[in-house]
């Protein structure tokens, strides 16, 4: 405790009056915080990666997977094209070692995690990069020397095309690969996005175009990826697009949609809901990530943004006539989070877990330039939300991110390890303010 008294005084001296009770407020969450963090790695920026994003993935072989969306190489990109990156216990810690390291050509910033088919192929998006650097979809092979090689299975063209994947993809039965891009029709930033599909074809993928969005009130910058029901029925939201109001981070709230193929092949999109869809809404608006299932066929997600202005993790449950109800099951309050960034996990109890961007008790966050910047929005938490009997939720903060030593801003949905622990990843922060990965034990 007098090594985190020492820390934060020296905090202080550098940043002046402007942190008067910041010591007092950390000591305090130091000895509340009833779950237990640990930073199993921290990225060093450079050919190591910098600023994961996105959700880790287990291999087959026990490993963590994942993706940096800058970092790797320093020469084709200013800061790095990004890497795909493997974690790997030793049994007396976590050892990273980076499996790929794009060069803009091959993509650039994956800006989603990567999922694999088989034991030994991982697929996965990049934002930009590519012929156009619109994005590409890759796949990446395990070779017997342990080495990976890298397979730009579609390059997104622009035009009549979509550009800048940003969600992880998603495989069907058949193999087919299914996913969204934040913007298209249209090069760099133009469109309201698409839903697309990836036929393979011997070595060779089609591309379908599945739907394509229409800003207000159809739905506008899908920055998540899709699920599914098993029933042949894709889930997936937009952050914008839906109902336009003064209430929401943009100009318009976002939606959740599903897409269903006809008998006649054709794909039909539904939205299943308007965020702030009544002049007087207390419901969130502008999701960043996708929805989960529980085992009842409910829907489950969090928002950016509500009425509050400190988001919320919301539940739609399908009615007979085919409508969708929408209950708030947590409105957050800054001191506990502010900004679901992370997506939402179950275990097996029918907890929900997740994360905010920003929120919480610290103020002194790591920023990507290694350095204390003083942030009044907190450096994110990671969540807990129990259900009890008569329907109602509590939340618990099973941690208050710190920023120094600690992470800040964690990013995507975590996964579960085979004891209960959880894993995820913090954009920034950590030793050398470049993010981390972490293991908390709830």
């Amino acid at each position: 405790m007098s090594d985190l008294r020492d820390r934060f005084t020296s905090i202080r001296r550098r940043l002046g009056p402007c942190l008067p009770l910041v010591v007092a407020i950390l000591l305090l969450a130091a000895k509340a915080n009833a779950a237990s963090e640990k930073v199993i790695y921290s990225f060093t920026g450079g050919s190591h990666g910098a600023q994961p994003n996105c959700a880790l993935t287990w291999g087959i072989d026990g490993n963590l997977y994942g993706t940096t969306k800058l970092g790797g190489n320093l020469t084709a990109c200013k800061s790095g094209c990004g890497t795909v990156f493997q974690l790997k216990y030793t049994g007396t810690g976590w050892q990273e070692t980076v499996i790929f390291t794009f060069n803009g050509k091959d993509g650039a910033v994956p800006n989603s995690g990567v999922i694999f088919r088989g034991a030994e192929s991982l697929y996965g998006t990049t934002a930009f990069g590519g012929p156009d650097n619109n994005g590409v979809i890759f796949k990446l092979t395990e070779n017997q020397n342990h080495t990976w090689s890298e397979t730009v299975i579609h390059a997104f063209r622009g035009l009549d095309d979509g550009n800048t994947p940003f969600g992880t993809p998603l495989f069907d039965d058949a193999g087919s690969l299914y996913g969204t891009t934040r913007f298209g029709p249209g090069k760099h930033e133009a469109g309201d996005g698409i839903v697309f599909e990836l036929i393979p074809a011997g070595k060779s993928w089609s591309e379908k175009i599945l739907y394509e969005f229409k800003d207000s009130p159809d739905g506008a910058d899908p920055y998540a990826g899709l699920i599914s029901d098993g029933k042949g029925t894709y889930y997936g939201t937009t952050f914008n697009g839906g109902i336009r109001s003064k209430k929401c981070l943009a100009s318009t709230c976002g939606i959740v949609y599903s897409l269903t193929q006809s008998k006649t092949g054709k794909w039909e999109k539904q939205t299943i809901y308007r965020f702030c869809s009544k002049p007087d809404c207390t419901d969130p608006g502008n999701p960043k990530d996708g929805v989960i299932f529980d085992d009842a066929g409910n829907l489950y997600g969090g928002t950016s943004e509500n009425p509050g202005g400190d988001g919320s993790v919301y539940e739609l449950s399908p009615n007979r006539d085919g409508t969708w109800s929408q209950k708030v099951l947590y409105a957050f309050h800054g001191q506990d989070g502010n900004d679901v960034d992370g997506g939402l996990l179950f275990d097996h109890a029918g907890d929900l877990f997740g994360a905010t961007d920003v929120g919480g008790s610290f103020t002194v966050c790591t920023d990507g330039d290694g350095v204390a910047h003083y942030h009044h929005l907190g450096c994110g938490t990671i969540f807990r939300l129990s259900p009890d009997k008569s329907g109602n939720w509590t939340e618990s903060v099973l941690h208050d991110l710190g920023g120094f030593g600690d992470g800040s801003h964690p990013r995507r949905v975590m996964v579960e390890g085979k004891i209960g622990k959880l894993y995820g990843v913090t954009n920034l922060g950590g030793e050398y303010g470049q993010g981390i990965v972490f293991e908390v034990t709830p």
